[in-house]
This record gives structure tokens, sequence and C-alpha cells, in this order.
């Protein structure tokens, strides 16, 4: 009697305990499926983030009001000229030019020379419809300007704004370069004057950048991560080893702009004296910035419906000096070089320029004749080290020079900046020199310009423009 219960109960544990687990397994997933699970959560993100990009920079001004050269690339381009040509219902206007269009990273985004040029064009447009794209590149070339011309071709802008820098040009006259090299793979078919003047790449190296341009142009949240990082953390201030993006430094940099622990100011506030020799080679009719410039508004491929060009204003104090013009007149020509410098031995030239550096100390408190009676005095003291080698008159002259080659008189200086112009006249595109716009003391450094000296170049390309006729609701401006 006492096993039957027993087993009875047995028996009906055994059906539940069966039954318990034969649900168990139906409702437990496989091994793979929660291996698999993870990863399609991942996938969904990332097309979802991958969709919400796309909006954000395809639909919106988001992309527009950011700074292009924040670590630009292929896929940057495309998506910012892709953004220009979805955007017909304004009038359009690209700006091409070098750092002096991106300005400093302390300048605010509504303090740009960008930004207030729209402002400016849509006061002299009646209140028209105008959006100013930003395609400044830190260091371009006219070489990296023409890439990108051939790309802004594919948009067909309403206006096209191009900067040239004369001290770019005097740094680059005997040979210029692709300063960003990556531009030479955002186009279809590059010039080959660019080419021939673009770094060399191994064939690893142009592999990698096939596939890296690949995935980046398909994959925009990885792509346009740099614009990202800009909208999120801030503008990324370059130089003192900051060549590669951080996120930290980008964030470390906003906050201190926002609190007033880094502000811009002028270079006379800071006592900036950098670049000056940049100054010191003149601007000559083969400059060869200027011949890739002028092959570069020739092209058809590149030449736009209405292109503006312009001489970017550069800081007074530091493109002219008085000294200059007394080194000119006391060595009896104006100096356009110095190709017989080379055939002064180490020594002589060390002691010229030990000589140079006593009349420039000296300089401050001389004026007038009596500056160019000390120069004529160098000359003197040259004339015979110079005379013993086998040399000339003109070599001492030329000797003369090499103590002030990094000085340039005021009449050389405008003569160099008409041979710049020049380049740029010849091709029928309207033009304009600004070098003497802005004063001094708007100046963040040599060229580089504080907010009111970027409305100051902003008020008079629009003026200039409209003058000329380039904008206007007949040429395309829309309400």
């Amino acid at each position: 009697m006492s096993d039957e219960p027993r087993g009875v109960q047995t028996g009906l544990g055994q059906e539940e305990v069966l039954a318990r687990v034969v649900v168990a397994d139906a409702a437990s997933p496989s091994p793979d499926a929660r291996v698999l699970r993870p990863w399609l959560w991942c996938a969904a993100v990332l097309l979802l983030a991958e969709a919400a990009v796309r909006a954000l920079f395809g639909g919106t001004d988001a992309l527009r009001l950011e700074r292009f050269d924040n670590f630009p690339n292929p896929a940057a381009l495309d998506a910012r000229v892709s953004r220009l040509a979805r955007d017909p219902s304004r009038y359009r206007v690209a700006v091409v030019g070098d750092s002096v269009v991106v300005g400093p990273s302390l300048v605010g985004r509504d303090n740009t020379l960008t930004r207030h040029l729209e402002r400016s064009l849509r006061a002299r447009m009646r209140g028209a419809s105008v959006a100013v794209y930003d395609f400044g590149l830190a260091g371009a070339r006219p070489a990296d300007m023409w890439c990108l011309l051939r790309k802004l071709r594919e948009a067909r802008p309403d206006l096209v704004v191009v900067g040239a820098n004369y001290a770019l040009a005097a740094l680059d006259e005997d040979r210029t370069h692709l300063f960003n090299p990556w531009l030479s793979r955002a186009v279809d078919r590059v010039p080959s004057p660019v080419l021939a003047v673009a770094p060399p790449r191994t064939w690893k190296e142009r592999f990698e950048d096939r596939v890296t341009d690949a995935v980046e142009r398909h994959w925009r949240l990885l792509g346009m991560r740099q614009a990202l990082n800009g909208m999120i953390f801030g503008i990324q201030p370059r130089g003192g080893g900051l060549d590669t993006p951080n996120p930290m430094v980008m964030l470390t940099s906003a906050l201190a702009a926002r609190t007033g622990t880094r502000r811009i100011t002028s270079w006379r506030e800071r006592d900036w004296q950098g670049r000056k020799n940049e100054y010191g080679r003149r601007v000559t009719r083969n400059n060869a910035y200027g011949r890739m410039a002028q092959a570069m508004l020739f092209d058809p491929a590149a030449r736009q419906a209405r292109v503006f060009t312009y001489l970017t204003p550069q800081n007074p104090a530091f493109v002219t000096s008085p000294l200059g013009d007394a080194v000119a007149h006391a060595a009896g020509r104006r100096l356009e070089g110095t190709p017989g410098l080379a055939q002064l031995s180490a020594a002589d030239s060390k002691r010229i320029e030990r000589l140079a550096g006593k009349v420039r100390r000296l300089f401050r408190y001389l004026r007038g004749t009596e500056a160019e009676a000390a120069v004529a005095r160098m000359v003197r003291l040259a004339e015979p080290r110079v005379r013993s080698a086998g040399e000339g008159p003109a070599a001492v002259r030329l000797a003369a020079a090499a103590g002030f080659r990094h000085e340039i008189g005021e009449r050389e200086y405008r003569a160099a900046r008409r041979n710049l112009s020049a380049f740029f006249q010849h091709t029928g595109a309207a033009h304009c020199d600004f070098s003497d716009l802005v004063p001094s003391e708007l100046f963040y450094d040599n060229v580089h310009m504080l907010g009111e000296g970027n409305r100051m170049l902003a008020d008079a390309i629009a003026d200039a423009v409209a003058s000329w006729g380039g904008v206007g609701h007949d040429n395309g401006a829309r309400e």
C-alpha cells in the first residue's frame, strides 16, 4: 500500500519534469543565435547612425556652417559639393582659398570671412537668400584650388570667389606644389600640371588610398567623422605637433575659448614677430605660383560661370621695410634676386651677414640719408673682400643685398603685387587687390585677421562683386 502512492507520485513528477525540459529547450536560443544577436544590434545602430548622418549633412545647413579645413578627405569634399548641388533655391557662393579663408581657430564661427560675406551679399541683394560655402584649406596653392574648382563644376555654383596670397606666392617663386595631396584623389581627371607638382606615391600607398577612399565615400559615418568631431567637440588648432585629430584637444580648446581662457588677440598685443622672412623674395613675372593660377583659370574644366579673384590683405607692419629701400638705393639697383651670391665663399657670406646685422640693429636710430649712408658703408667694407675673389662691382652690390635679403622696400613690394595681379587679370577674370585694405591692428599675425578684419574684407568683396555685376536677382538669385 505504501509503495503505490509513492510510485504514482514519482510518475507524475517525471512527466512534469519532462514537460518543463521540453518547454525550456524550445524557449532557449541556440548558441549561434546568442552570438549573432549583439552583432544585429550593432548593425541596426550603425544603420540608424548612417541614416542620421546622411540626413544631417545632406538635408540641412549643418555641414555648410562647419569649417571645411578640419582634417578633410575626399568623402568630406564629396558631401559638401553634393550639398551645394542640392541647394538650387538660393544664390550659391563658393569661396576657395588658403588659411585666410579658414581663419584662426579661435575666431568664432560668426566672425569668419565666409559668414561675413554671406551677410554682406544679402544686404546688397535686397534680402535675397544667399548661401556661402567655405572651401578654404590651410596652405592651399593654385594646384589645390585647381582641384577644388574642377570638383565644384559638378555643383555649378552661381559665383566662385578665389583668394590668392602674396606671402605664399613669394615663397613659391621658383616652384609651387600641391599642399594637400589628398585632393589629387578627389577629382576624376587631375590636370597634368597638378600631377607634376604632387608628391610621389608608392603602389602600396596608392592601393591603400583607393580602398580607404572607396569605404569612406560610401560609408558617410566614417568619411564624415572629423566633421562630426568638429560639431561635437569643436575645432582643433593646428601647429605644435597637433597635426592629427584629437577629440580631447578639440574639446579643451573649445572650452578654453568659451570661458575666455584663450581668446584671439592682435599680433601687437602678443608681440608676435614671426614669418617676416616670407616677404624676402620678390614675385616676378615668371612666378611659379602665378603661372599655376593662370593655367587654372584658363582650364575649361575648372572655369566657372562667374569667378571673382582677389589678393588677400597683408599686415603692413611685415611686408615692407624702409631699410629695404635704403639697400636698393645704396646698391644702385632695384633688387629682384641675388643670383650672383652663389659665387661668394661661406666665410665671406658670414662676414657680410654679421655686418648686415650690425647695420640692422643701428637702423632703428637712423633715418633717411643716414640709413643709406650706413648701407653704403657696408658696401665699401665688403668691396675689398669680394674684389679679392675676382668679383666686380655688381657682385659687391649683390653681396650688400645678401645681408638684407629679407628686407623689401615699398616700391619693390608694389611692383611685385602688380606682377601677381597680372597673372589673374590676363585670364579675363574679375580681380581686385585688397593687400592694403586692413589696418595692422586688425591682424592676428602677418596674414590672418581678427573678426573685424574679416568683415572689412567681406564688405570689400561684396562691393566689388556687386559693382562688377556678379550678384543680383537677374543672375540666378532667388527669393
